[in-house]
């Protein structure tokens, strides 16, 4: 089984006050592999595949956006 790990990036954009974009992706070791040694051919292109996906998430209500926050970071 293929060791994989979560990322997260969290966006803040300048002209959008209200809200955070958080992007996530899961990246297999055949892809980070594949960044060393851009020269070797992975066993499978699909292994070396991921999807990036992203929540817009609300600053407001404030009391409440850490705890949202979490949630989005462990769900996704």
């Amino acid at each position: 089984m293929e060791t994989c790990f979560k990322v997260h990036f969290i966006l803040e954009n300048y002209d959008d006050r209200k809200n955070i974009r958080v992007y996530s992706a899961v990246i297999s070791t055949a892809f980070l592999r594949k960044l060393s040694h851009p020269n070797k051919k992975p066993f499978s292109p699909d292994s070396t595949r991921f999807d990036i996906r992203y929540t817009t998430l609300p600053y407001r209500p404030k009391s409440t956006f850490p705890s949202r926050l979490v949630g989005v970071l462990l769900d996704s």
